[in-house]
């Protein structure tokens, strides 16, 4: 059978449309998605390895909507639109504008560091420096106090170090037994169970190194000189009734009243199942908003966080160095101004192109939610981040760069962005409610339940269905398990 191979290569062409991003453009992407707090580390960083940067105070800027709660007329807000366009016609749609000088922002919203204001540069950027910070807390201080207890021994630093390498930094507890460290280590179990021992009574937070949650709860009660009293000895004889809330039981076991079971409670309640967490960084990291909602004069205002966003500017010193120079007296040092000054830029305005974004889609959540704003939490209405890009013109991916790990201030307290975005109900009378105001009037609902007879999920779901909403049960247990509330045989209250 003979096959025949045609063998030949031939050129094409194509036409494709493709779009590529800048270096520039891709910084602004990556800078809009940064905290605040992100923020202040990666200018920090830059102000370190760029010496024409240059870091300057401001103050913060306030921007007013067109959301008075006052009767102004059309005709004056379209004045106020005016107004906005002369400064900046891409924000004229949002009809905001500014009528406070920086002096009387300065002394009745946000009273400012005069001397740190009139500082010179080098003082601000050494300011700025300092202020970052490490948090106080950390796993490396613990790790630290349990070696300094082994002192100078050398059977007792290694014991040290086995103990830190099988602890959960998370939860503190220690996963090892005496008998598993006694043989790890070569040394005699007393002599574990000694030390392990010593650590628990004097380690910070109480808690630490324990095997178990019992154990965890015990040593805490102990340091809390609570030894054999009535707390210690549910958790002790109790536990598993303790976390199914079966008061009656645990009552009849210790020969106690279930009202002495209920004044032991509080004293329990205190106890942390996990003290580990005191030492993870992630637990209560630092929220800086973005900006503050508040109502001014009448009317609702967005302030922008000026403060927490580093100010620069390119150094005038080397710009004008940058002008006079000519190539032929030092090519290589133009050259890198050069760089340096554009790198400077680059960061600059993706800095206030963050800012104006964000602004922008701080402005839209105001508009959006103003029943929010007006009413409370559980006048919150569906809105979705395609619903803010049209409105603005961007991709719907930019506004989730946006509004990504960011805090917004409001009457009602701190609340993320992503708080404002979501999908909703139809209410039988036609309004729309979003999923955020469902998990509100749960809340509320749970909150006045008798305490002897809590709701059940069913119970929930009929009394929303009550109020013209109809939600699902299994919507209901998912909306409590999120806001952390528990089912209602663990809430109930006995008497």
């Amino acid at each position: 059978m003979q096959q025949n191979l045609n063998l030949s290569t031939s050129q094409n062409q194509e036409l494709k449309q493709t779009q590529s991003l800048n270096v520039s453009q891709l910084q602004s992407l990556n800078l809009l998605q940064t905290t605040n707090l992100e923020l202040q580390q990666k200018v920090a960083e830059e102000l370190q390895i760029n010496p024409v940067l240059e870091l300057v105070s401001n103050g913060p800027e306030i921007d007013f909507g067109d959301f008075s709660a006052s009767n102004s007329s059309q005709e004056d807000n379209q004045n106020k639109a005016a107004e906005l366009a002369e400064k900046d016609e891409n924000l004229a749609d949002l009809a905001s504008y500014d009528t406070f000088s920086d002096d009387s922002f300065d002394m009745d919203l946000a009273p400012s560091d005069k001397s740190k204001n009139q500082s010179s540069p080098e003082e601000a950027r050494e300011y700025f420096l300092s202020s970052l910070t490490k948090p106080q807390n950390s796993y490396d201080d613990f790790s630290t106090a349990v070696v300094e207890f082994a002192g100078k021994d050398n059977d007792l630093k290694q014991l040290a170090q086995a103990i830190l390498d099988r602890t959960d930094p998370k939860t503190g507890y220690l996963s090892a037994t005496d008998g598993e460290l006694a043989l790890i280590t070569g040394l005699a179990t007393d002599k574990v169970h000694d030390f392990v021992t010593l650590l628990q009574k004097k380690i910070e937070p109480p808690g630490m190194l324990a095997h178990d949650l019992r154990e965890c709860l015990l040593i805490q009660l102990e340091r809390n000189f609570e030894k054999y009293e009535l707390s210690w000895k549910i958790v002790d004889q109790c536990l598993d009734d303790l976390l199914n809330n079966r008061i009656p039981v645990i009552a009849s076991k210790l020969g106690c009243t279930i009202q002495d079971v209920n004044n032991a409670m509080p004293s329990i309640r205190d106890l942390t199942p996990t003290p580990g967490r005191f030492y993870d960084d992630e637990t209560a990291p630092v929220v800086i908003p973005e900006a503050t909602i508040t109502k001014l004069n009448g009317q609702w205002t967005v302030v922008m966080n000026r403060d927490a966003i580093p100010r620069l500017e390119v150094n005038t010193y080397y710009q004008d160095l940058y002008k006079t120079m000519s190539t032929k007296d030092d090519k290589e040092t133009k050259g890198y101004l050069k760089e340096q000054i554009t790198r400077a830029n680059d960061l600059i305005n993706a800095i206030g192109q963050r800012e104006s974004t964000i602004k922008q889609v701080t402005v839209c959540i105001l508009r959006h939610q103003l029943d929010f704003f007006e009413n409370g939490p559980e006048q919150l209405r569906p809105m979705t981040q395609s619903d803010i890009a049209a409105q603005l013109g961007y991709n719907e991916s930019t506004i989730s760069r946006a509004i990504a790990n960011k805090y917004l201030m409001t009457p009602y307290g701190l609340y993320p962005y992503s708080f404002f975005f979501s999908t909703g109900y139809r209410s039988a009378d036609g309004e729309d409610v979003a999923a955020g105001a469902i998990k509100q009037k749960l809340a509320a609902l749970i909150e006045s339940e008798p305490p002897g007879k809590p709701y059940s999920d069913q119970k929930l779901t009929d009394m929303l269905a009550e109020q013209g909403l109809n939600v699902a049960r299994r919507t209901v247990a998912k909306y409590r398990e999120a806001m952390n509330i528990l089912p209602a045989s663990n809430r109930k209250v006995f008497n």
